[in-house]
């Protein structure tokens, strides 16, 4: 490989650490006649580095018919785009899906492929298709009709982009996983109920291995009497049994699983053909921030480097989404990544849609690099048009980026310029680590009891944010502990703040009390957990404290 990582940055041929300042320019929506002006403007904004998609649907017209040279439309010519970006010196960040979403039509999944293998499309719990509550038809994932197509597509997409290898720092496979949060937009009992997977399928198989084939456990758990674990059938509604609320919580977890083993399978496929890594996975949507940690931990025995990425859409950091932003970075940092990376830092004024501010991003900027990222991609940094229908949303692309859709400069692209001038000035920022005055802990499983929407959670997200916010309007610098990662005699933060709904695992509990009788000074608001993770009395937590009810 041609890169080199140390500290969780890049480290250049010097031997020093560097800041990696990348630009997202899709030829796929740029016209031709205006890549050179692009890209040269790019580059004259300081950065080294080049990001785009490369568009499954874009690139197999038909079932088996692909263009990259542009012999169907100009803006095809995939290796006529790297090649002058090669020849100006970027370094890339490819992406070839193969489910990218980018606003494209089926997220840059053909529409051939949907209209010949109806089979594969996601089932609501009545068994018929999700059409006409999602965004569009979404394919169910690990399906083999789609991994078969997908497989095709990255072998094809490889072919393409190989000669590029040694000028690529990373290789994202997929985008923003669960189908830009549609998996779980409409809840924990929308999608996907497919037979593939409930009928004997991956979710009975998932439930035999995370219960390590002991169905008493499962049963005991769940209050349940099944008589094999391929008798088990996920929930379809929610309820307030302990029991149903446990095997919604399992149930949720089992699609966390599913949609990044989709992930996976391709990261897999690739490796094995000779793509290098590592390989990036850009904001695991599976319900709420947390899920940064639960990607790393699936991916944590492949043979390759993940890196998990993260997006930041809020525009200016303001006061009431400072802790947010910041959560965020922190949840990214908590993965342990070879490198610090946003690989979509808001250059565009996109929050207009959405009615939030989108005049300066000045402080989003400073505030992500300040925080310790030290790889941005700054997204779009262009203006662009949805060629041949293949937009989601219109025909424009026009966002108000940095340029406009011919390559002329709007005036946050003059901000970007002098920012970047200043940290390519100073490249041992890259390589300096934040002071933490105090730890904020959080579990996955608290996300997850918020998204099932059981009366045990608390509403912990919003609580935890609250808490992010409050210590950076204070100026208190923090970072976010994974309870479930977390060993106290490795690491035991002067203070730690825990907002816990009324669960708390065992586990859990056992390693805060370890830390408390070590002095640790903890924190906790608004419960005294009282239940375990199975939603039993568990008073452990409690009795180690000294504290009554």
């Amino acid at each position: 490989m041609s890169f080199a990582f140390r500290d969780k940055a890049l480290v250049g041929r010097d031997g020093r650490t560097r800041l990696v300042l990348s630009g997202e320019v899709q030829y796929f929506r740029t016209p031709r006649a205006v890549w050179a002006t692009a890209l040269k403007r790019l580059k004259d904004a300081h950065c080294d580095t080049l990001s785009t998609y490369v568009p499954w649907g874009w690139h197999e017209i038909r079932n088996g018919q692909f263009d990259f040279t542009g012999r169907t439309h100009p803006s095809r010519n995939l290796k006529g785009f790297l090649d002058l970006a090669a020849g100006m010196g970027f370094n890339l960040i490819l992406k070839p899906g193969p489910y990218v979403f980018a606003e494209m039509k089926n997220g840059g999944v053909p529409q051939w492929f949907s209209d010949a293998h109806p089979e594969a499309l996601s089932r609501g719990p009545d068994g018929r298709r999700l059409a006409e509550r999602l965004k569009f038809q979404h394919i169910t994932y690990c399906h083999p009709a789609y991994m078969a197509a997908a497989t095709r597509w990255l072998d094809e997409a490889w072919g393409a982009i190989a000669p590029y290898r040694d000028r690529t720092l990373l290789w994202q496979v997929d985008n923003e996983i669960n189908y830009s949060h549609t998996f779980f937009w409409f809840g924990p009992h929308a999608t996907d109920y497919h037979p593939f997977l409930v009928r004997r399928g991956l979710y009975q198989d998932w439930l035999r291995r995370e219960f390590a084939g002991n169905l008493a456990a499962l049963n005991a758990r769940y209050r349940s009497r099944f008589l094999s674990f391929d008798t088990v059938t996920p929930p379809v509604a929610s309820s307030a049994k302990p029991g149903e609320i446990c095997r919604s919580f399992d149930w949720v977890a089992f699609k966390e699983w599913l949609a990044i083993e989709q992930v996976r399978r391709c990261c897999d496929h690739l490796y094995a053909r000779g793509v290098p890594g590592p390989f990036c996975i850009n904001a695991p949507f599976t319900g709420w921030g947390t899920a940064w940690n639960r990607t790393r931990r699936e991916m944590a025995a492949a043979p390759f480097k993940t890196v998990i990425a993260h997006v930041d859409y809020p525009g200016i950091v303001y006061d009431q989404n400072a802790g947010e932003t910041l959560g965020l970075i922190h949840y990214a940092r908590a993965c342990d990544n070879v490198l610090e990376t946003n690989l979509e830092t808001q250059a565009c004024t996109v929050s207009r849609i959405w009615g939030k501010f989108g005049t300066s991003y000045d402080l989003t900027w400073k505030s992500l690099v300040g925080s310790g990222m030290n790889a941005v991609n700054y997204y779009w940094f262009n203006d662009g048009v949805n060629f041949l229908e293949s937009g989601h949303y219109q025909a424009s692309h026009e966002y108000h980026c940095p340029l406009d859709v011919r390559g002329r400069p709007r005036e946050h692209y003059t901000a970007i310029r002098r920012l970047n001038a200043f940290l390519v000035a100073h490249p041992e920022i890259a390589a300096t680590a934040p002071r933490v005055e105090v730890s904020v802990g959080f579990l996955h499983e608290f996300g997850r009891s918020a998204f099932v929407g059981a009366r045990v959670n608390g509403a912990f997200e919003n609580r935890t944010n609250a808490l992010l916010n409050l210590l950076a309007a204070c100026g208190v610098s923090f970072d976010l502990l994974d309870l479930a990662d977390w060993d106290p005699a490795l690491h035991a933060p002067k203070v730690l703040f825990l907002q816990p709904p009324r669960f708390l695992p065992r586990a859990a509990m056992a390693r805060l009390v370890r830390y408390v009788r070590a002095g640790g000074r903890l924190v906790l608001s608004n419960f005294l957990p009282a239940l375990d993770e199975h939603l039993r009395p568990c008073s452990d937590l409690a009795r180690a404290l000294g504290a009554g009810r």
